[in-house]
């Protein structure tokens, strides 16, 4: 989620022929099922709006054609693309895609088969149910979000216009980010209750929803210098933190305590895959956490730590990994 250039790139990469970076999407997340047994697709939503502002912003192309571009990749990915391609409104960007990402077309289906326990057959025939779901899912997706009743309640249905006019208005071209602070022993007093150190998935959980609410924060026109309640999603922080194939929700944070007080406070009444939370405002203004924008260079994060000696920074290195201590992205 710092690094959103990386993050793309795990979403695309030529798994089939590169078997080093199998670590991002967590297939047993991404298809848990719901109380009627149907596959949820948990976390896809960031998935496409990655991959759409990818093909919008960084494939060398103009804004309308990228437009266009993203639209069909997603369908490819997905395995919604037209059987007779070359008939379609996106011919051209089909065409394009087969010819310099041919390893897209149904990449998330193959997927899942590549990654699925090949000795458990339990799995393996759970994950062919969800490629059927998901192919069963091609009409809904390619359904105009304009072409539908004022009473459907389906804010959180996946279209695929609704993905790339997000990806194209809301959340623009990828970006780079360090999270900082000004306090390199920040961790000092963090710790779990009764005194205990944080286990090393507990570590990384709670310096991905720092990251994960300062992203959020940094959205906002206002730069108050306390903190205030912030909306996060634990199925993106889910699919990028270490280890653990359970999603996140308020239970992994209660035990997680500054000087005894919780590491992040829970507003009540949201619910389902998202919350509102704001860490302990006297824990924040001590370490001045800060996001530092990385996409063009590190002058940002040189004016930082010129101003804060003592400081120290994380970038991200991708999913499933922890956040890499003073290390700079390479350029």
């Amino acid at each position: 989620m710092l690094n959103e250039t990386l993050e793309a790139g795990e979403y695309l990469y030529d798994f089939r022929n590169d078997k080093n970076r199998l670590g991002r999407i967590k297939s047993v997340v991404l298809l848990k099922k719901d109380d009627q047994k149907r596959h949820q697709f948990l976390g896809l939503e960031r998935i496409l709006t990655v991959i759409a502002r990818y093909f919008i912003y960084e494939d060398d192309v103009e804004y309308e054609e990228g437009i266009r571009r993203a639209d069909a990749a997603l369908r490819m990915w997905c395995g919604h693309a037209p059987e007779n391609k070359a008939d379609d409104i996106l011919s051209d960007q089909y065409e394009y895609l087969q010819d310099n990402y041919p390893w897209i077309e149904w990449w998330l289906p193959e997927y899942l088969r590549e990654t699925v326990s090949k000795d458990n057959e339990d799995e393996m025939e759970n994950v062919e149910q969800a490629i059927i779901a998901l192919k069963n899912k091609k009409m809904s997706y390619s359904v105009s979000s304009l072409n539908k009743q004022a009473k459907d309640n389906d804010f959180k249905t996946i279209r695929y216009d609704k993905i790339i006019a997000n990806a194209a208005v809301s959340r623009g071209p990828l970006k780079k980010y360090y999270l900082a602070c000004n306090d390199a022993e920040w961790e000092r007093h963090f710790r779990r209750a009764k005194n205990m150190k944080p286990t090393k998935l507990q570590h990384d959980r709670a310096l991905k929803t720092m990251a994960a609410y300062m992203l959020e924060r940094s959205q906002k026109m206002r730069k108050d210098p306390a903190p205030r309640f912030e909306l996060i999603n634990y199925l993106d922080i889910t699919h990028w933190a270490e280890g653990g194939n359970t999603v996140m929700d308020k239970g992994k944070y209660k035990d997680l305590v500054v000087s005894d007080r919780p590491l992040f406070v829970f507003q009540s009444g949201v619910s389902g895959n998202t919350a509102k939370i704001k860490p302990d405002p006297e824990w924040f203004k001590a370490c001045d956490w800060q996001l530092i924008d990385a996409t063009i260079d590190d002058s940002a994060l040189d004016e930082f730590l010129d101003n804060n000696p003592d400081g120290i920074f994380y970038s991200d290195d991708g999913g499933g990994k922890p956040l890499a201590v003073n290390v700079r992205y390479i350029r």
